[in-house]
């Protein structure tokens, strides 16, 4: 077994001096350098014989000196040890700051000073660090006090810990009264239960998070955009959440006047387009209605005419139903399908519609729907007469049939030139109408988008990089949860 170490050699106590990123010295009780070992090089720029004998006041900014003085005066009285900062003039001009502790030592017999040991150290970069850290804290706090929304810190268990002043001046109440206190201390409780629920969400996912909420104050219903977020240490464990809310009443009542014009003109075309369907069907029946009643209309004619009226009657009998499908109000009866058998049933319906110049391409793999065959039918019309309208030069459509976690899903993909962004947010209308070419032309997806959401799916579109338009249709899965 080894023995303790109880002293060291020389030639240990030499490689510790040289390993040290102190600067080790010998000074005389007035402040002359007698010794100081090899680090002077990296803290001063000096080696250690060239400023042996010089006074070490040389090497202290000026402004630092009276305080020096001070703390070297007070270790030769017999106060404690040496422990000051101060600012070393660096041969190269520069300054740095160290950090200076020493003690003196005295003769056993007269206790007078001898000499004066003093370990120095560069403390310049934490010294930097911890002033950035200051001035960012600073900033930090000075951001939180006009930031020009309601910020705030909640502890794991939703109790504020810190609200900054806006949030004050919002809901009426001063930080040193909420700390501590939970969200149902302040909130109504659905207000207080969704802003567990948000916290719970950011705790358990350590991602943002955010919810719309309108909140009662003394300044009226306000709504309000509230973000959380976590705040980890140093090891990454998360110790509580912060977050932001923005008012965006007035943002949100333009929007809804927006949304509420929007509807308003979709609803006009809406009319201009069942005015201007029905219209046409009622010039024709009114016109050959009158013709048949003529007493010199010949039989034949009459059966023509006839026949004409009754194809009249259909057309309108279909735009019924379509408009009925929009509405998600067909009368439909649903059971359980599987989606990529419907369209294989229909490939001959689909090529015929599309004709020669489109090429259909299939690409099906089982996926279970609850729908009626109908509704199937009149989502895979919608898109075939789509693709016609679309490519009138010809072109190539994929329709696949794949399932996706909960849902069932059907993408029709062209190879159209795309749509602009005005067509893609009015392309569901059962009346829009698309230019193609030099003709407008009534794409009619309305039918689809009313089926789909009948059947409790939805319907996106999209425009990929590589051209074309996507059409992707989710409709629930039967038996999946």
């Amino acid at each position: 077994m080894a023995e303790p170490l109880t002293t060291l050699t020389t030639a240990q106590l030499l490689a510790l001096l040289e390993q040290s990123p102190d600067m080790l010295g010998r000074y005389s009780p007035e402040g002359r350098i007698d010794w100081v070992s090899k680090q002077s090089l990296e803290i001063l720029g000096y080696l250690s014989s060239e400023i042996q004998g010089r006074n070490a006041y040389e090497f202290i900014h000026r402004d630092d000196s009276d305080h020096m003085r001070v703390q070297q005066r007070q270790l030769l009285e017999g106060h404690g040890v040496l422990d000051a900062v101060c600012r070393a003039l660096h041969r190269d001009g520069s300054v740095r700051w160290v950090h200076t502790t020493g003690r003196a030592i005295r003769d056993p017999e007269a206790g007078e000073v001898q000499e004066l040991l003093c370990s120095t150290r560069d403390i310049t970069r934490l010294r930097d660090a911890e002033r950035q850290a200051a001035s960012a804290e600073s900033l930090a706090a000075s951001l939180l006090r006009h930031l020009p929304a309601a910020a705030f810190v909640i502890t794991p268990d939703h109790r504020y810990q810190f609200v900054n002043p806006f949030w004050e001046v919002s809901v009426g109440r001063k930080n040193e009264e909420v700390s501590g206190l939970p969200f149902s201390a302040i909130w109504p409780e659905d207000v207080a239960r969704r802003f567990v629920e948000l916290g719970e969400r950011v705790l358990t996912t350590g991602e943002a998070a955010e919810i719309d909420q309108e909140i009662e104050l003394e300044a009226g219903r306000r709504r309000f955009r509230s973000v959380r977020f976590p705040l980890r240490d140093g090891t990454g464990a998360i110790t509580a959440t912060a977050g932001v809310s923005l008012d965006i009443t007035a943002a949100h009542e333009l929007e809804q006047r927006g949304k509420e014009q929007e509807k308003m003109e979709a609803i006009a075309r809406l009319a201009g387009g069942v005015a201007h369907e029905f219209n046409n069907a009622l010039t024709v029946l009114l016109g050959y209605a009158q013709v048949i009643q003529q007493p010199a209309t010949p039989a034949e004619t009459a059966r023509r005419y006839a026949a004409a009226i009754e194809a009249s009657a259909k057309q309108s009998a279909a735009l019924v139903e379509e408009l009925l499908a929009f509405a998600g109000r067909a009368r439909v009866s649903p059971r359980l399908l599987d989606l990529s058998e419907e369209v294989r049933l229909r490939e001959p319906l689909l090529r015929s519609l599309t004709g020669p110049r489109i090429l259909l391409a299939l690409e099906l793999l089982p996926a279970p729907v609850l729908a009626d065959p109908s509704q199937i039918e009149m989502i895979l019309k919608s898109f075939a007469a789509y693709a016609v309208k679309a490519m009138p030069g010809g072109g190539r459509l994929t329709l696949r049939v794949f399932p996706s976690g909960r849902h069932s899903v059907l993408e029709a993909r062209d190879s159209s030139p795309g749509l602009p962004p005005l067509t893609r947010a009015q392309l569901f209308e059962p009346f829009h109408q698309l230019r193609v070419g030099a003709e407008p032309v009534s794409l009619r997806l309305g039918t689809a988008y009313g089926t789909v959401l009948q059947m409790g799916g939805d319907i996106d579109v999209a425009t990929p990089d590589e051209g074309g338009v996507v059409f992707t249709i989710r409709i629930p899965a039967p038996g999946v949860d």
